[in-house]
């Protein structure tokens, strides 16, 4: 994602720092890959948080997937939500 107007969102003012960091190089990251391979740089984000004993809020998962499927068809961001949905499931149990 060469665009970095999602830097202005109004949601990310209050984000701790290390987590903006750790957002922007997801962003980096993943930018131009297929939601499927961008998977493993989202769970590495998530193990950086842990380490520095913090997490991501269900909200600012929520922004970052926005983030992150902006570019994406209509039918690719349906496809994101349908492994949104079983991964929380199995995460749940």
């Amino acid at each position: 994602m060469n665009d970095m107007t999602w830097l202005h969102n109004e949601a990310l003012k209050n984000i701790d720092p290390q987590k903006m960091e750790v957002i922007n190089n997801l962003v980096k990251e993943t930018n131009g890959k297929p939601i499927a391979q961008s998977i493993p740089y989202l769970m590495k984000a998530n193990k950086e948080l842990s380490k520095k004993g913090l997490e991501f809020t269900p909200d600012e998962t929520a922004l970052i997937m926005e983030i992150l499927t902006k570019d994406m068809t209509i039918a690719e961001k349906e496809q994101v939500k349908k492994m949104q949905t079983l991964i929380n499931s199995q995460l749940k149990k």
